[in-house]
């Protein structure tokens, strides 16, 4: 990956010059742009006895509290395969696919590089059980940019969903190949009962990542989207799945967005191009806020939040398109209907690098949005509320924490800095406290458990510091 790194620094979810020109905010000389010169030695991260906690309040539950400029950034302890021990832990991760299942959480590959010393992709799987709070290694590599036989090569920003029989599921993303490293359309389900992968579709070389779109809306066993990093992804009632966007290789050779809407049949084994535009650079069609219509649609972005409802409604929010190297984020919100193939524009702004509307913390309002964001995390609770935290923006790397209401069509702004850089404040290990708050970060990968509380791993962003902004492995849980 590293004959890549150049060009794909700008292409991570900040641009390179955002990244070089911050520095964490909360003291420290301001001088901006420091870069830590040494790797940081890692805080020892021992299970802690889950103790009481109160709503409202986040809980430092593991991992390192310092970021990591290093190569491979803040280094994990992999234990033995498939056995689950209070030492075990992922290093650095961020862009990773993250999965539920049996009350347990699950990650799968990412990035372990970073924007000064090259990008590395990685294809380890891990398991994270709540309960007992220890992680088990599953499978994959130990080491960056490992090809996969029979098992995924290393990736980050894919896409993945679980199907109806609790298995799941990988598409894309940035990674290896045969024949080198390449945007990625290969297509594969793993088996949590067995342990195993079994690759689906999509290309095996660099030429078969080409899409093949086919007719708009007609299945065929011969239809399959290009090879893409960071597209949206949802599975419906039936069990089919949907991707929506992400990045390809554009005709000038770079990465570029599009707004192409795809779904997958498990059954038949089937791509229909089912919306959208097969070029690059798409802009969206907006139509009336509220109002569905089959000719809306959201324009062209990657990195964008995702959610599928109760009643089985697709839900999209924001993410951004880089063209001509300027970056454009979004803060609109769209529902789309599965059934009646229609897109809504339920809130937000129809332009770009919108600052949003915080009102007042803890108060739903009709007037409410988040600011424009990509590459942040989100989940849906048992009570059916969409959430959502930090991500990158125009302002910079955000740690707010916002929960939408479908049913009500408000956003509550709940925790978090209205200001972008935010440091964190880690607390005692294992111990809630109304201080606490994870730094400001993209990338994360995040879960919601049976109770309703809101986890988050790793990232890119800030540690306790006011100079620190890198990789990270640390691992919270917000308690609603």
């Amino acid at each position: 990956m590293r004959s890549k790194s150049i060009a794909l620094c700008c292409l991570v979810g900040v641009l390179c010059v955002v990244i070089l020109l911050i520095a964490c905010a909360g003291g420290g000389n301001g001088a901006a742009g420091a870069i830590q010169t040494s790797v940081p030695t890692p805080t020892p991260t021992p299970t802690p006895t889950p103790a009481p906690v109160s709503a409202g309040q986040w809980t430092w539950v593991g991992g390192s509290n310092s970021v990591s400029l290093s190569p491979y950034g803040v280094s994990g302890s992999y234990g033995t395969l498939d056995v689950p021990a209070a030492g075990n832990l992922p290093g650095s991760h961020y862009d990773s696919a993250g999965w539920t299942g049996a009350g347990n959480f699950w990650l799968f590959g990412g990035s372990v590089g970073c924007q000064y010393c090259g990008l590395f992709a990685i294809n380890d799987l891990w398991e994270f059980s709540p309960t007992s709070r220890m992680w088990t290694w599953m499978g994959g590599g130990e080491t960056p940019d490992e090809f996969g036989f029979n098992y995924p090569s290393a990736r980050y920003g894919p896409a993945s969903w679980k199907d109806n029989n609790g298995n799941f599921w990988l598409l894309g993303g940035m990674g290896m190949i045969v024949n080198g490293d390449t945007l990625l359309n290969d297509l594969w389900e793993y088996s949590p009962a067995t342990g195993t992968w079994m690759f689906v579709s999509g290309g095996t070389t660099v030429s078969g990542t080409v899409g093949v779109y086919g007719t708009e809306g007609v299945p065929s066993t011969t239809n399959v989207p290009g090879g893409r990093q960071y597209p949206t992804g949802w599975a419906d009632a039936s069990g089919n799945f949907w991707i929506f966007g992400g990045d390809i290789w554009g005709s000038s050779s770079i990465s570029s967005p599009m707004n192409d809407l795809w779904e997958f049949s498990p059954s038949a084994k089937t791509w229909a191009w089912m919306s959208g535009s097969n070029t690059e650079d798409a802009t969206g069609t907006y139509g009336t806020q509220g109002v569905p219509s089959t000719t809306n649609t959201p324009g062209a972005r990657r990195g964008a939040f995702s959610w599928t409802d109760r009643a089985g409604n697709f839900w999209l929010f924001g993410g951004l398109a880089i063209v001509d190297s300027t970056q454009y984020f979004f803060n609109d919100l769209w529902k789309f209907n599965p059934t009646d193939k229609t897109w809504t524009w339920m809130s937000g702004s129809n332009t770009t690098n919108a600052s949003g509307n915080y009102g007042t913390r803890g108060v739903p309002s009709m007037t409410n949005v988040p600011q424009a964001r990509a590459h942040g995390s989100s989940g849906i609770d048992p009570s059916g509320n969409l959430w959502l935290f930090g991500g990158s923006s125009a302002a910079g790397v955000l740690n707010d924490v916002w929960m939408f209401n479908p049913s009500t069509e408000t956003w509550t702004w709940v925790s978090g800095a209205d200001t972008a850089d935010e440091t964190a404040n880690y607390g005692a290990l294992g111990i809630s406290s109304s201080s606490n708050i994870p730094g400001a970060r993209w990338g994360s990968t995040g879960w919601i458990d049976d109770s309703g509380n809101f986890w988050l791993f790793g990232g890119y962003g800030c540690d306790s510091t006011s100079t620190n902004f890198g990789m990270l492995n640390d691992l919270w849980v917000w308690h609603p």
